[in-house]
């Protein structure tokens, strides 16, 4: 009897380890079936890039895929490195923000030689040699517009006599940066309203802080500056804090701070949403359909809005 109840006993034993190891491989299969999406951005410094990284982590969450980030830390050497590490990864589908327009060009033609699809968010690539399945941007030339005409508009309604803005650049090499200057400084010079230009901050708070000292103390009236990217109109915000002086800010983006500063009536009064989480979430879609062999447009433009005090709080509750 007691033998018996040994054989069943180890009978029991053997059928779970089969069981769990089948379950096991089982698990290990449904691991490797799961798709693997690369993201290889600019700059997690930046607040904007942040957002849209974020909105794609939830994205690529909610459709089950996994997302590998990696952070250019805006170093064009570093942003290299990782695409290359992305490709040796063998990830499904390749998202690339590029630090600029031109640099990563020999990086990014390794994913095409890779066979991997490529989707390009934001900032463009200008090679046409460079092949990639969807490139989703904002109206970049929109959105500049949409600040000059707010400015412009301001400027006339309060009767400011003899203004002078300027502007505070993001990476020279950027597109989509150059596509937004070039709109705010079209818009201006039609409105008779001189800009001063050549002030890069390579998007970044410090930088565009300390070109705003120095703007005021060249220009101690100067009338507006346009930051083409919220961190940089925040690092001007807090110069002119420091100065106490009446200059208006103009940013660009639509990120919760930036929101925050124009509630409460700071120098910062108006600002573009350029919807980063539209932006993030339609990356991750895109590289589904393309999976699936389902149709898309080629490029995508996102609307940008501007974002004022009449409707900020629309902006902050989202």
């Amino acid at each position: 009897m007691v033998k018996f109840k040994k054989a069943i006993g180890i009978i029991i034993l053997l059928n779970l380890m089969i069981i769990l190891f089948f379950s096991g491989c089982a698990q290990n299969e449904a691991e490797e079936d799961k798709l693997v999406f690369g993201y290889s951005t600019p700059s997690l410094q930046n607040s904007f890039w942040i957002s849209v990284s974020s909105a794609m982590q939830e994205s690529a969450d909610e459709h089950g895929v996994e997302l590998y980030l990696r952070d250019g830390a805006s170093n064009t050497a570093k942003q290299a490195a990782d695409i290359e590490d992305l490709i040796e990864q063998d990830v499904d589908v390749m998202l690339i923000t590029p630090y600029d327009s031109l640099s990563l060009t020999p990086s990014i033609k390794e994913v095409n030689k890779a066979g991997i699809p490529l989707i390009i968010v934001d900032i463009g690539v200008k090679d046409p040699e460079i092949e990639y399945d969807c490139f989703i941007v904002t109206d970049n030339y929109r959105g500049g517009k949409l600040a000059a005409a707010w400015l412009a508009g301001y400027i006339k309604e309060n009767e400011i006599q003899d203004p002078l803005v300027a502007t505070i650049e993001a990476q020279l090499g950027a597109e989509n940066a150059r596509e937004r200057h070039r709109g705010f400084v079209e818009v201006m010079g039609r409105n008779g309203i001189p800009v001063i230009e050549g002030y890069p901050a390579d998007s970044l708070k410090d930088k565009a802080m300390i070109i705003m000292e120095d703007l005021l103390q060249t220009h101690p009236d100067i009338t507006a500056v346009f930051g083409e990217c919220d961190d940089m109109a925040l690092g001007a915000l807090q110069a002119i804090r420091q100065a106490q002086a009446d200059t208006i800010v103009v940013g660009y983006d639509g990120n919760f701070a930036a929101c925050e500063e124009i509630k409460k009536g700071s120098n910062l009064m108006a600002d573009i949403d350029q919807r980063p989480e539209e932006m993030g979430r339609l990356a991750i879609e895109i590289g589904l359909k393309i999976l699936n062999g389902e149709k898309f447009n080629k490029e995508i433009k996102i609307n940008p809005v501007l974002i004022v005090r009449d409707n900020v709080d629309e902006f902050l509750n989202k």
